[in-house]
């Protein structure tokens, strides 16, 4: 049974209808209302505006500062949210098999919020897009839906991935890599930020990842501040590729794709002169980061570059940093990271390590060796057992830990997403396991030994493992630090991965 909304008159329909007051909050203008239903068989509804104070709305978790939490309720409230974002921002929400943490923001292409992967336990970032996203009509949404799907295939360092993209309850959504960090749109205003020829090499990253889309034959449509993040590597990503606004080229010709590339091209110049200006906007400062904007915003005619590939290669000679794996090593960075490498090997729990082990394994063998050549079956097998379990419950307690390995996620995503008919046969092998124990008479000693093994385990991990993270994480972070001001200098991801490579001996991924 629908009921009107008394502000737009959206007709909100009413599931479970019965007598007594209540109160609604309209999925159209996101605005709350009372209605009154009635007591007789035909249940009369009637609708009335409710005024919402801002002490009345339901209290939201903290998760870091209180203060700053209501100023963003306010802005929120001020922004006149919908129904369905305030619902899906609630802590705890799913969308699309992600957890929602906490929110992040707004942009011109969705809510961004933090989230995290249950099956597969990876952080990410959801974008909630907005609810006129594929107007107006099956047409554009189909285009905005290939775009979308196309800009999932595109994978480059400096492009925000995509991991997912779908329709959850009535809102579309799309699941991204988790990135920590900042956009310029407040950054290249605030204090922090120096401008001048510093943007260059922030522009240089973006275009990098721009430039694959393109050779995708897919354009951005929207370069602009609020999509470029940065974070405490050094690393530039830009976000909100095939979100609308780009253009994707097809059998029709590349003429609709070489404009929007060029409109890319333009987009980007602007924002490198406003990164370039800092707080000084408005004014442009002299500087080689003008010549290059001045010559970007006239891309495609005879007065600017060709196409994005011309931008790329003409930063990166200004800055001096080559591309295609070069060495690419100033000053003492060489130095830095050879010494960085050298303190990471160089833990001293990292070769006791190493002969603990295989001193474990080696005293295991003696014994099994010892208890099968005197008969004692049951020691023998037990001594494997305790091999077994040792190392494998190590393994685990490392994978998990650390992030080494899969083996951790993949428990986690058996345990998460087993089949019935999966539980139910691992059941029924630890049945016969435990019939077969106690027939045998060893199903005390082993209920024994997997508690000695997982103490073992457990005590190899607070002993030797944490001490070894301790010790690497200055040389770590030195590593880190090296490798950020590369990035900010204009040094590419491969090529620091070469360097890296060169330095440290290691093949290169």
């Amino acid at each position: 049974m629908p009921v009107a909304c008394p502000y737009c008159a959206r007709a909100v329909a009413i599931l479970d209808v019965k007598p007594g007051r209540f109160r609604l909050d309209c999925p159209e203008c996101g605005r709350a209302f009372a209605i009154k239903v009635g007591d007789g068989p035909e249940h009369a509804l009637s609708a009335r505006p409710i005024e919402l104070k801002l002490e009345e709305l339901p209290p939201s978790r903290p998760s870091v500062d209180t203060g700053a939490l209501l100023t963003q309720l306010r802005a929120a409230i001020g922004q006149r949210l919908g129904w369905v974002w305030k619902a899906l921002t609630r802590r705890g929400a799913m969308v699309g098999g992600a957890l929602i943490l906490e929110e992040l923001g707004r942009t011109s292409r969705g809510s961004l919020a933090k989230g995290r992967q249950i099956l597969l336990g990876h952080d990410v970032t959801i974008r909630l897009l907005p609810s006129n996203w594929g107007e107006p009509d099956v047409n554009a949404l189909a285009r905005a839906t290939r775009e979308a799907y196309v800009a999932g295939q595109i994978v480059h360092p400096n492009l925000v991935r995509r991991l997912d993209f779908g329709q959850d309850a009535t809102r579309r959504f799309v699941i991204e890599e988790a990135f920590e960090g900042t956009t310029f749109a407040g950054l290249a205003l605030s204090e922090h930020w120096q401008g001048g020829d510093a943007a260059l090499p922030i522009i240089l990253q973006a275009a990098r990842g721009l430039l694959a889309a393109h050779e995708q034959g897919m354009a951005h449509g929207e370069p602009t501040p609020e999509h470029l993040w940065l974070d405490s590597g050094g690393v530039v990503k830009l976000a909100g590729l095939g979100l609308g606004g780009a253009s994707i080229e097809t059998r029709d010709g590349p003429g609709p794709f070489a404009l929007a590339a060029n409109n890319d091209v333009h987009t980007l110049g602007r924002t490198l002169e406003t990164l370039a200006n800092g707080r000084k906007q408005g004014v442009n400062l002299p500087g080689l980061s003008q010549a290059v904007a001045a010559k970007m915003k006239v891309a495609g005619t005879p007065e600017g570059y060709r196409d994005l590939a011309e931008v790329v290669r003409t930063i990166e000679t200004t800055l001096g940093v080559a591309s295609g794996g070069s060495m690419v090593a100033r000053g003492d960075e060489e130095a830095r990271l050879r010494h960085a490498l050298e303190d990471f090997h160089g833990s001293p729990m990292g070769s006791i390590r190493t002969k603990l082990v295989l001193g474990f394994f080696g005293v295991c063998l003696l014994f099994f060796l010892l208890f099968a050549k005197a008969g004692h079956l049951a020691m023998a097998v037990g001594v494997v057992g305790l091999m077994g379990i040792t190392a494998t419950t190590y393994a685990f307690l490392r994978a998990g830990t650390e992030g080494q390995s899969g083996l951790f996620g993949r428990v986690r995503e058996w345990v998460l997403g087993g089949r019935r008919a999966d539980w139910l046969t691992i059941l029924g092998v630890k049945v016969v396991l435990l019939v077969a124990l106690v027939l045998m008479g060893w199903l005390f000693g082993w209920i024994a030994l997997t508690f000695v093994s997982v103490a073992l385990a457990l005590g190899f991990v607070v002993a030797i493992d944490v001490p070894i993270a301790r010790d690497r994480e200055a040389p770590l972070e030195e590593a880190r630090k090296l490798l950020a001001e590369m990035r900010l200098r204009g040094v590419s991801e491969q090529s620091l991965r070469e360097f890296v490579r060169q330095v440290g001996g290691t093949p290169t991924p």
